[in-house]
């Protein structure tokens, strides 16, 4: 809203404010609400002025008593500004700002926009699997490492992140996105990608040693000091991102000077022990600016460790006293970090006036995920494959997933992993291959229940040979030995119900969720009515489909699973 304030001087006194949700006028002139005599919202006189809650869209007129001075009206005003810019900060200033200016006069000030990004609030959970990628996904990375870039203007932050992206070595990463808008509209963002091989063997740009950045958000009141302790017990770097929704003095002659913070901050060991002054302390931040700026202050620390970072804000002189807030830490530890064997994506020089905060992004890319390990008939090769065969045995046998409870090469069939590979990579008679496979194994379930989802969505079982090799047979025609065991090889009438039809309670339509590739391999719905069923109530059973990601083959995939429950739960004589 505008806020106007009319008295006998010479000029209004005039500011634009963005008043939180419910505040009421009243609230907005604080102590001062006693000097104002009257009110006009949009040109109009309101009688209960106090309690109106003013609209971004509001002109309010406030009309102060006879004999409040310039300098008097100046410090009402700078009183509501600093309420509603306090009360900004104070719930973290994880959105974007637009700080609005307090005038001298209407000619004097402009609103700009500045920026700032929240940190970190919370590392990823404990337990959080590394997943991996079979064939192809898109993938939305873990956050593994932050850093902060302040502009030299002050009014804005910017930052670089790194993601993993999944347990390598993998083929490639393509299409990277931000927020699902693809790089190329972010101007200045570049990208480093590590593929989890050789090439991890030097550290991303930036991120030589870990670093992260973490909100806090809290107000350093006059000579009120607040502590920070370090989320990390190896730290031997901080960087402290101070706030101010503001920074300067006014003369009661209506002139805009600057302004000082001076801010002390000392460290000491949480384990126990004396505080410390940091090298450049105290820090004094001086500005002459109406809108929203950033400082930082770097300092070292005497070795890594789990440190107290106590920080008082000593002295101001800034309008009305308002004081800064401890915006951002970000703390470094000293270990160099290759990631081996992890797929990794860096984004540098993200500008904070399109980003709110790190939790918020979602950087994602289009992964060709892990190489494989493929037999012809007489060679291996390690190449990048979406065959299921090849991923069931990369399932049991890779050392990396395993984490040494890979199974022996010598105890796989190979002969039948080409076998059902060949099956799969044959044409289906539509265009297509029989099968493609493409995983993306992210949550902590058991290894053989994955097993069992990449068996049963390619119609296949892993079994035992007659020597005791670990072999796929897959449910295919002129397979006399599944006949029993995989009911879709059952041959129409060879079977006859004995009594009813046996249908009651069995579902006769599937309704899938699947990963669409033509929808960004997000979850997209499809159903499925069983062949004969359109006559009959219907009876829906839901599925999730993990590893087909087009609708062809998830359709194919469904009508077998739709005719073996419609056979095997009838009542049959032989």
């Amino acid at each position: 809203m505008r806020l106007t304030l009319l008295a006998p001087f010479d000029t209004p006194e005039e500011a634009v404010l963005r008043v939180p949700d419910g505040w009421t006028l009243a609230r907005l002139c604080g102590p001062h609400v006693a000097t104002v005599e009257g009110c006009l919202v949009n040109g109009q006189w309101v009688e209960d002025w106090q309690h109106y809650a003013p609209t971004p869209a509001d002109q309010v007129t406030l009309c102060v008593q006879t004999g409040i001075t310039a300098a008097l009206a100046s410090t009402l005003l700078g009183y509501a500004i600093g309420a509603v810019i306090s009360t900004a900060i104070s719930i973290g200033l994880s959105f974007l700002i637009r700080a609005l200016t307090p005038t001298p006069s209407n000619t004097a000030g402009k609103t700009e926009q500045v920026y700032g990004i929240a940190g970190l609030t919370n590392t990823t959970t404990l337990g959080t699997p590394l997943f991996f990628v079979y064939g192809t996904r898109r993938v939305y990375g873990h956050i593994i490492g932050t850093h902060t870039r302040l502009d030299p203007s002050g009014q804005s932050l910017g930052f670089d992140v790194l993601y993993f992206m999944g347990k390598g070595p993998i083929q490639g990463l393509s299409d990277i996105q931000i927020n699902d808008t693809p790089l190329a509209q972010f101007p200045g963002v570049t990208y480093d990608i590590r593929l989890g091989g050789t090439d991890n063997a030097t550290p991303v740009s930036q991120f030589d040693v870990i670093r992260s950045v973490w909100a806090d958000n809290r107000t350093l009141d006059l000579a009120t000091p607040i502590v920070y302790t370090t989320r990390s017990a190896e730290v031997n770097q901080v960087t402290l991102i101070f706030a101010t929704p503001y920074l300067f003095h006014q003369s009661t002659g209506g002139g805009l000077g600057p302004a000082t913070h001076t801010i002390q901050i000392e460290y000491a060991l949480a384990s126990g022990g004396g505080y410390t002054a940091a090298p450049g302390s105290p820090f004094v931040w001086t500005d002459a600016a109406q809108n929203v700026r950033f400082n930082g202050h770097v300092f070292a620390l005497p070795s890594p460790a789990q440190w107290l970072i106590r920080v008082t804000l000593t002295a101001t002189t800034n309008q009305t006293n308002t004081p800064p807030t401890l915006y951002n830490v970000e703390e470094v530890q000293p270990a160099t970090l290759t990631y081996p064997g992890w797929a990794l994506l860096a984004l540098h020089g993200i500008a904070s006036s399109q980003i709110q905060s790190f939790e918020s992004m979602r950087a994602s890319a289009l992964e060709q995920g892990r190489l494989v390990t493929v037999y012809d008939g007489t060679s291996y090769t390690t190449a990048w494959s979406d065959n299921r065969a090849w991923a069931i045995r990369d399932l049991l046998t890779s050392p990396a997933i395993r984490r040494g409870r890979a199974t022996d090469t010598a105890l796989m069939d190979d002969a039948g992993f080409l076998a059902a590979a060949q099956y799969w990579a044959g044409d289906s008679g539509h265009g297509l291959s029989r099968d493609s496979c493409n995983a993306l194994l992210n949550d902590r379930r058991e290894l053989q229940d994955w097993l069992k989802v990449l068996c049963s969505e390619g119609r296949a079982i892993l079994t035992l040979t007659a020597d005791g090799l670990r072999t796929l047979l897959v449910d295919q025609p002129q397979a006399p030995q599944l006949l029993y065991a995989m009911p879709g090889n059952i041959v129409e009438g060879s079977v006859e119900s004995a009594q009813g039809d046996g249908q009651g309670q069995v579902p006769n339509s599937l309704m899938a969720q699947f990963p669409d590739q033509d929808a960004a391999y997000q979850l997209q719905p499809y159903e499925l009515l069983a062949p004969g069923a359109e006559s009959e109530p219907i009876r829906q059973q839901s599925v999730t489909i993990y590893t087909l990601t087009d609708v062809a083959r998830v359709s194919w995939l469904l009508r077998y699973q739709l005719l073996r429950l419609r056979l095997v739960t009838r009542h049959y004589t032989w």
